[in-house]
C-alpha cells in the first residue's frame, strides 16, 4: 500500500470520526438543555407564551397591547408545541422537544439526500456531521424553543421528496410540506420559489401539482387566519416582517465572514457544483442551483434586516453541508474513473479539505450548557417575583412570572419592533405603557437595564429602585442569542415604600 493509499484512509477514519464527533455532541448538549427550566435565549419565554395563549383558546394575533403581543411568525410550531405540551405540560420542554426531534429530522433528510445523490454513505455521513457542526455557528439554536428546526425540518423533507420521488401524487406531497415550512416560518415561500420554477421548468405536470398545492395552502390559510384575527395576522405575518431597517454592512459581510469566513471548504465546494451544474444547460441538472439559490438568498435576506441573528444562517448552512456531500461523492466517483495512481492522492485530498472544514467549526460544548449556578439564580428570581403581592412586569423575559402564577406581558422584543415602527400602532402601545407605568399599575417592575429601557423616565416618575435581584455577577445570562441578558433592578412604586431607600446599600 503507498504512502497516499495509507494517508487518505487515515484521513477517512478522521472524517467519519469528526462527524460523529459533532452528532454526537449535538445530541448530547441539547439532551442536557431540554429540561433547564429558564431560558437559553432571551425570546424563548415569548415562545412559551405564545403556546400558554393556544391552550387557553385565546388568540395569537391581537393588537399590540400590554398583556401581548406575537412574534412575527405564523402559527404552525405553536400549535404543534401546544399539542405535545398537552400531553408533557407546560414550559419551555415541550417546544424544546419539538425543535430537538426536528433536528434530528434534518440530519435524517441531509443523509438521505446525499446518500441517494451519491449513492455513498460516507458523504451523507459528512454533510448531516457538517451540519450538526455548525451548530454554534447558527446561534446554537437547533434545539432551542424557536421556529427555526421544524421550518427546516419540513423544507428538508420537501427537497427528499422531489430528489427521491417523481410522481403527480409526491410532487403535491411536497408542495403541501412546503407551504406548512411557511406556515412555521414565512423564509419558507422564499426559499421554495426558485424551486417551484424549477419543476414548472423541468417536470411540467408535476410541477404544476407541486405549485397548485403550495400556492393554495398558503392562499388559502393566510386568507382564513386574516379574517379569523380582523386583519391582525397579514400585519404581523406579512406586513411587519418588510418594515424592518436593512444593515448596510451586512451587504458584503454575509459573504465575507459569514459564509466564507465559517464554510470556506464548504461554501466554496458548494458554488463550484452549482456553476458546474448551470453549465451543464441541462434542465435537471438546474434543481441544485435552485435549491442554493433559494436557500442561501432567504438567508442573506433574513442577515440583511436589523435583528437578524445568527440563526438565520441555518438554511444556509444545511444546503452548504448537501453540496459539500454531492461535491465529494461526485470527486470520489470522477477519481475511480481516473488512473489507479491518482485515486489515493484525490482521495487524500478530498478528505483533508473536510477534516479542515470540521475542525474550523470547533467550539466549546460545555460553554453552551447552562450551570448548576444558573439554574439556582433562577430558583432565587421566581422567590423575588413570588414576593411581589401583585402583578409584576419583567420585560425582557416571557413567562417566568406565570411559574409564581403572575401574568406574563409582552416581550420586548416585539415592543421594540412596534416602537420602532413610528406608525399609529406604535403610538398607542407606547401610551398604554407610560399611562399604566405612571399610574403605578404594576405592583413591581424588573428591568434588566436601569439606562435604555424605553419607559425608564416613566419608572423614574413613579417607581423607585428597590433591591438589585441577583448579588453574583457571572450568573442567569442565557448562553446564546442576539441580546444577552438577565433580570436586575426591583423598581416598586414609590407611593408604596414604606422605608426611605438607601442608594448606597441598595435596599430600602
Amino acid at each position: 500500500m503507498t504512502i497516499t493509499a495509507v494517508t487518505a484512509r487515515i484521513l477517512r477514519y478522521l472524517l467519519i470520526a469528526a462527524s460523529l464527533w459533532y452528532l454526537v455532541v449535538y445530541v448530547a448538549v441539547a439532551w442536557l438543555r431540554l429540561r433547564y427550566p429558564f431560558d437559553l435565549e432571551w425570546m424563548e419565554g415569548g415562545s412559551v407564551d405564545h403556546v400558554v395563549r393556544v391552550l387557553q383558546h385565546q388568540p395569537l394575533y391581537v393588537p399590540p397591547q400590554i398583556a401581548f403581543i406575537p412574534f412575527e411568525y405564523p402559527p404552525l410550531y405553536f400549535w404543534v408545541s401546544a399539542l405535545v405540551a398537552k400531553i408533557v405540560g407546560i414550559g419551555f420542554f415541550p417546544l424544546r422537544l419539538v425543535s430537538f426531534l426536528s433536528s434530528l429530522v434534518c440530519f435524517a433528510c441531509i443523509y438521505r439526500i446525499v446518500r441517494t445523490e451519491t449513492n455513498r454513505t460516507l458523504p451523507g455521513l459528512l454533510a448531516a456531521g457538517l451540519f450538526a457542526g455548525t451548530f454554534r455557528a447558527s446561534g446554537a439554536w437547533l434545539d432551542l424553543a424557536r421556529v427555526d428546526s421544524l421550518f427546516l425540518a419540513l423544507f428538508l423533507l420537501a427537497l427528499l421528496i422531489l430528489r427521491t420521488r417523481t410522481s403527480d401524487r409526491w410532487y403535491l406531497t411536497a408542495g403541501v410540506l412546503l407551504a406548512l415550512s411557511f406556515l412555521t416560518k414565512q423564509t419558507a415561500l422564499a426559499m421554495a420559489l426558485p424551486i417551484v420554477l424549477y419543476a414548472l421548468l423541468a417536470h411540467r405536470r408535476a410541477g404544476i401539482w407541486l405549485a397548485s398545492s403550495l400556492i393554495a395552502i398558503v392562499g388559502v390559510s393566510s386568507l382564513l387566519l386574516h379574517l379569523a384575527t380582523n386583519g391582525w395576522f397579514t400585519i404581523y405575518v406579512w406586513e411587519y416582517p418588510f418594515k424592518h431597517v436593512w444593515v448596510k454592512e451586512v451587504w458584503v459581510n454575509f459573504w465575507t465572514i459569514d459564509m466564507f469566513g465559517v464554510l470556506p471548504v464548504a461554501f466554496t465546494a458548494a458554488l463550484l457544483l452549482v456553476a458546474w451544474q448551470v453549465l451543464r444547460r441541462r434542465q435537471e441538472a438546474l434543481f441544485w442551483p435552485a435549491v442554493f439559490v433559494g436557500m442561501v438568498g432567504a438567508a442573506y435576506r433574513s442577515r440583511l434586516q436589523t435583528g437578524g441573528y445568527d440563526n438565520v444562517f441555518m438554511p444556509a448552512h444545511a444546503i452548504a453541508a448537501i453540496l459539500l456531500g454531492i461535491a465529494v461523492g461526485t470527486l470520489l466517483e470522477k477519481a475511480r474513473q481516473w488512473r489507479i495512481a491518482y485515486t489515493s492522492l484525490t482521495e487524500a485530498a478530498v478528505y483533508a479539505g473536510c477534516v479542515v472544514q470540521l475542525a474550523l467549526l470547533g467550539y466549546n460544548p460545555a460553554a453552551q450548557l447552562p450551570r448548576a449556578a444558573d439554574r439556582a439564580a433562577g430558583e432565587h428570581l421566581l422567590s423575588v417575583l413570588a414576593s411581589v403581592p401583585g402583578d409584576v412586569l419583567l420585560p425582557y423575559h416571557g413567562y417566568l412570572p406565570t411559574l409564581v402564577r403572575k401574568p406574563s406581558h409582552a416581550h420586548l422584543m416585539q415592543v421594540h419592533d412596534i416602537l420602532k415602527f413610528g406608525d399609529e400602532r406604535s403610538a398607542a402601545l407606547s401610551e398604554q405603557f407610560r399611562v399604566a407605568i405612571r399610574q403605578a399599575a404594576f405592583d413591581a417592575i424588573i428591568v434588566d437595564d436601569a439606562t435604555s429601557y424605553y419607559f425608564m423616565r416613566d419608572i423614574e416618575a413613579s417607581y423607585v429602585v428597590q433591591s438589585r435581584v441577583f448579588s453574583e455577577p457571572g450568573v442567569f445570562f442565557q448562553v446564546t442569542g442576539g441580546v444577552i441578558c438577565r433580570p436586575e433592578y426591583v423598581y416598586v412604586p414609590k407611593a408604596r415604600v414604606a422605608r426611605p431607600f438607601d442608594s448606597a446599600q441598595g435596599r430600602r
